[in-house]
């Protein structure tokens, strides 16, 4: 369970809100003046804010840059929701300090979803409890990506793609017979920029439908690509 702020000017998207993390039994504040934000965050310890990109007075990106330069909210999680799909506001979002942003219409799978990502979780396990591996595996797709994570409940790759998250996206027939797996789809999760290269994201997916043979021999690959010598 989890303590969310939810900002919105519109009351309608608040009570949506509201009603999907109440179900998943988060405490929930809401307001509909961004510039109280600051003051109840600093009242009080949350878990994570969700806020919208437009809003009269100050828009979302700016609430954010404001929320950042608060040194006790640094990494304070902050999804943002946003009308808009397209690579310039999802790039904004992110100079701006989003963690994550969810596209509207509302729905409440992804909402949930976005928020077990950016509170730490994957499929509603803690990612630090996954076992993963650091790869460098140059796949063929549309465009150019490379898998540099391999864990229990998907994968990381670097890509100069963008596509809405949700999408599925398959790699080609030679890294799922590297790890020994069926093929399977990929949903995309989430979208980060990657620093280290200027036009570039890490994107995070997880499996589809992955079955149970295929999570053990999935398993057994992370580890012995983790400790080789003991392998």
């Amino acid at each position: 369970m989890a303590t969310i702020l939810i900002v919105d000017d519109q009351p309608n998207i608040l009570l949506v809100l509201k009603k999907i993390l109440l179900k998943q039994g988060h405490k929930v504040l809401q307001t509909t003046d961004p510039f109280e934000v600051l003051d109840i965050l600093s009242s009080r310890q949350f878990d994570a804010l969700i806020t919208d990109a437009k809003m009269p007075g100050i828009n979302g990106f700016e609430l954010v840059k404001n929320i950042r330069r608060n040194s006790k909210l640094k990494n304070l999680p902050i999804i943002m929701l946003t009308g808009k799909r397209n690579a310039e506001d999802v790039q904004r979002g992110i100079d701006a300090g989003i963690n994550g942003y969810v596209i509207k219409p509302i729905n409440a799978e992804v909402v949930i979803q976005k928020l077990d990502q950016v509170l730490g979780k994957q499929n509603g396990v803690l990612t630090g409890r996954l076992n993963k591996v650091a790869v460098a595996m140059p796949v063929s797709w549309k465009f150019n990506t490379e898998v540099i994570e391999v864990n229990e409940a998907g994968v990381v790759v670097r890509t100069n793609a963008i596509l809405p998250i949700r999408s599925q996206m398959t790699l080609n027939d030679g890294f799922y017979a590297a790890l020994g797996i069926t093929l399977a789809a990929l949903v995309i999760n989430e979208y980060t920029s990657d620093l280290s290269q200027a036009g570039f994201f890490t994107v995070t997916a997880r499996f589809v439908a992955l079955s149970v043979e295929d999570k053990a021999v999935l398993r057994a690959w992370i580890a012995k690509a983790a400790n080789p010598v003991a392998a």
